[in-house]
């Protein structure tokens, strides 16, 4: 240890125990050996020991070639590699906390309400609770009906492991501004290679749901050679609605709130219907 620390060797073979803390600037490459053995704690604080200065690092986690791995080993090793930005310690935690379940409370296994529901799903309620407690409106994110006619799934050669392309759509799902759309793509692509034409329809269609969402939409089809948006009478109406409609050619306000716009001539599937959100939510 001595030596590696002081330059004169090159390799520092060890256990985990080098987990707990150690912090070596000069060291950027970590090797794992039988990653598939290890918890998802073990793992975030394996990769922490490298990195540790301004030198770029690498981190590889190995597991027998040909061999099958558990369901749990695989949700682990996704963790690790869909979490890999700063700070992301308590994600890692929540995900730790899923695989291997909740318990009755905090436990071996999920019971009850917790089983029913999710444990995504059930965090949400629990927060609502809470804030109607505390007297403060809850955060209540509208949901958008999308019957876009496209299909929208990815390329299983593109992204192979389906439990890495679950979390992709879930990531995708959850995103609430176009910004974080692009960025997440840009991290599939720098992973996994030049993005397919699914993968870009799929981007654009989070685009066009988390902009229906900025206007109070809960629904975009496409039916008959025109897109459909149906706004949400609870809501209060877009300030631009009649400004943009009576400059949009062929744009159609109906009393019960749907607009519908032409598909548009020579433009990309969803880019007229982003474009009305757009200018909607501008």
């Amino acid at each position: 240890m001595r030596s590696f620390l002081d330059g004169d060797a090159d390799v520092l073979l060890a256990t985990a125990i080098i987990e707990n803390g150690l912090d070596i600037a000069n060291a950027n490459t970590l090797i794992v050996n039988r990653a598939d053995r290890f918890g998802l704690a073990q793992l975030y604080q394996l990769r922490g020991r490298v990195g540790r200065s301004d030198r770029l690092a690498f981190a590889y986690f190995l597991v027998p070639p040909g061999e099958t791995l558990s369901g749990t080993a695989r949700a682990r090793l996704a963790a690790i590699q869909e979490f890999c930005e700063l700070g992301a310690g308590f994600r890692i935690a929540a995900r730790d906390l899923e695989i291997r379940g909740a318990g009755n409370l905090l436990g071996a296994e999920q019971h009850g309400f917790i089983e029913a529901v999710g444990f995504e799903t059930y965090c949400q309620l629990l927060e609502e609770a809470v804030a109607e407690l505390e007297g403060r409106p809850a955060q209540v994110r509208r949901e958008v009906e999308l019957r876009l006619g496209l299909d929208l799934q990815l390329p299983e050669d593109y992204i192979p492991e389906p439990a890495l392309r679950l979390s992709f759509y879930k990531r995708l799902a959850a995103l609430t501004d176009e910004h974080a759309v692009g960025e997440l793509v840009a991290e599939i692509v720098d992973r996994y290679g030049p993005a397919p034409t699914a993968l870009r329809m799929l981007a654009r269609a989070q685009e066009v749901r988390v902009t229906a969402q900025r206007i109070g939409a809960t629904a975009v089809q496409r039916r008959g050679g025109r897109w459909r948006v149906r706004l949400d009478p609870a809501a209060e109406a877009p300030e631009r609605l009649t400004d943009v409609l009576s400059a949009w050619p062929g744009a159609q306000l109906a009393p019960s709130g749907e607009m519908t716009i032409p598909v548009g001539e020579g433009a990309s599937e969803l880019d007229e219907v982003l474009r009305l959100l757009r200018s909607l939510a501008a």
